[in-house]
Formats: C-alpha cells, structure tokens, sequence
C-alpha cells in the first residue's frame, strides 16, 4: 500500500481486500494522516458477529515503518466497576 504525502489532511477511506479471498471489504477503513501516523477505523462481519478494526502505521518516513492493528468485539468490551 502506498501513501501520497501531497494529499490533504482530511479524512481518508480505503479499501481493504482480503487476502485470502480477494474479495473487497463492504465498509471502507476511515480516518487520518499526519505527518508520521497514518490511523484508520472500521466494522467488519468475522464469523458471523460484527467486530470493530484499528489500523496504523507509525514511522512512514523512516527506514522501518510499523503497521499494527487490533480487532475487537462489543460483546469482549466490558466496563469497569
């Protein structure tokens, strides 16, 4: 994947194909470049229940960039006491 630096600073979309299938996904991943971080949000259908994804890369104008992402499901989401 590839980033345009000359891009404006509003809110991005993307969207993601998996790997295994090819298929893209419905929903866009959402969200923002800055200078050294590049943060993106979506929802995604995984085994049948809806579970919310975090996307970002870090360090994009170094020699080693880092990608991390999570995933998590409302219903593993609890609050405190």
């Amino acid at each position: 994947m590839a980033f345009n630096e000359r891009e404006p600073k509003e809110t991005k979309q993307i969207y993601w194909a998996d790997g295994a299938d090819g298929v893209l996904e419905q929903n866009p991943i959402v969200g923002q470049f800055s200078n050294e971080l590049r943060e993106l949000y979506n929802q995604q259908v995984y085994e049948s229940r809806v579970i919310y994804a975090r996307f970002a890369w870090s360090g994009v104008k170094t020699n080693s960039p880092h990608f991390e992402q999570s995933l998590f499901c409302r219903s593993s989401v609890r609050s405190l006491p």
